[in-house]
């Protein structure tokens, strides 16, 4: 048979046990919390990085429009260049669609 002191021996042994494993269930809702907001920080930044990709891959027509107006550039001679700077020739922005957001009145 067990006596008191044993029984107060493994009270103890279970309340340590009992300590130690709500200090891992806190530490575990902790790096739970972490992971959220590291996700949510992945989301951003994947956000950001499609953004990117698209400036990049509209930057060669954005390139070769510039190389277009400037070619209005080799026409001219050299006493154009004694009147007056010539430019290149004007580039225009147009929208071609609306965005979704906009509200018509």
């Amino acid at each position: 048979m067990l006596t008191l002191e044993a029984y107060q021996l493994q009270i103890a042994e279970r309340q340590a046990e009992l300590k130690k494993l709500l200090e891992f269930r806190d530490m575990a809702q902790s790096m739970g919390d972490e992971l959220a907001a590291l996700q949510h920080k992945l989301d951003t930044m994947e956000d950001g990085a499609k953004g990117v990709a698209l400036v990049l891959s509209n930057w060669h027509n954005v390139t070769r429009a510039i190389s277009l107006a400037s070619l209005s550039l080799s026409r001219y001679s050299e006493k154009d260049y004694v009147e007056g700077h010539p430019v290149p020739e004007r580039l225009v922005r147009i929208r071609l669609d609306k965005d979704s957001d906009e509200t018509t009145t």
